[in-house]
C-alpha cells in the first residue's frame, strides 16, 4: 500500500513540476494563454492530492511498522506541500504572467538572468525532494535544509542589486520591478513549501518513529 502510495506522490510530483516548467515558458514573453492553460491543471493536482490522503489514511496503523508510519506521514506531509505548490503556480505565478502580459513589462536582461537562474534552482529543489522521501535520511534531509536556508539569502542578495539600481522616477522601470520582485517572492514560496519534506524526516528522526 505505501509503495502504490509512493508512486501516486511521484505522479502527483510529476504534475506539479509540469506545472512549473510549462509556466515558466509562458513567463519571457509573456504569453497568457499558456499559462491560463496551466492553470486548468491545478484541478488535477488537488484530486491526486485528495485521492492520496484518502488512500493513506485507510492503512490500519497496527498493521505499520515505526518506519512505515515515518513513510506514511512523510507521503502525506509531501502531497499536502506539492497541493499548495500547485496553488502558487496556480494563482501567483501564472495569475502574475496573466496580469503582467496586459502591461506589456520587459525586464532587464540582468534581472531576466537572476529569474532564469532562481528557477533553475527551485526545480532542482523539487527533483532533490524526491530523494529526501526516498532515502529518508536525516543528513540528506538536513542538508536540503541548508540549501533552502541558502537559495533564501540568495534571493535577497539578488533583490537588494535590483534595488540598487533601479532608476528613480522611470514609471516603467517601477512596473517592471513590481513583476521582478513578485516573481521572486514567488518562487521563493514554492521553495519555501518544498522545505516542509526536509523538517519531516530531520525532526521525526529524533522522534520514537525513527527507533
Amino acid at each position: 500500500a505505501l509503495a502504490n502510495a509512493t508512486r501516486e506522490t511521484l505522479r502527483l510530483e510529476a504534475e506539479v513540476k509540469g506545472m512549473l516548467e510549462a509556466a515558466w515558458r509562458a513567463f519571457p514573453a509573456p504569453h497568457s494563454a499558456l499559462a491560463r492553460n496551466v492553470q486548468r491543471h491545478d484541478d488535477r493536482v488537488d484530486e491526486l492530492n485528495t485521492a492520496i490522503k484518502l488512500y493513506l489514511s485507510r492503512i490500519p496503523a497496527d498493521q505499520l511498522t515505526p518506519r512505515d508510519s515515518q513513510l506514511q506521514f512523510g507521503l502525506l506531509n509531501f502531497s499536502s506541500q506539492l497541493e499548495s505548490i500547485g496553488d502558487i503556480i496556480d494563482k501567483s505565478l501564472c495569475g502574475g504572467i496573466i496580469e503582467h502580459a496586459r502591461d506589456v513589462v520587459v525586464l532587464p536582461p540582468d534581472e531576466q538572468a537572476d529569474l532564469t537562474e532562481l528557477y533553475r534552482r527551485v526545480v532542482v529543489r523539487l527533483e532533490t525532494a524526491i530523494s529526501v522521501l526516498a532515502t529518508r535520511d536525516p543528513e540528506v534531509a538536513a542538508q536540503f535544509l541548508r540549501d533552502g536556508d541558502a537559495l533564501k539569502e540568495w534571493c535577497i542578495a539578488i533583490q537588494k542589486r535590483h534595488y540598487a539600481r533601479l532608476p528613480q522616477g522611470d514609471v516603467g522601470a517601477t512596473q517592471a520591478s513590481t513583476h521582478f520582485v513578485d516573481m521572486v517572492n514567488t518562487l521563493r514560496r514554492i521553495s519555501g513549501q518544498l522545505s516542509t519534506i526536509g523538517h519531516t524526516f530531520v525532526l521525526t528522526h529524533s522522534s520514537p518513529l525513527a527507533d
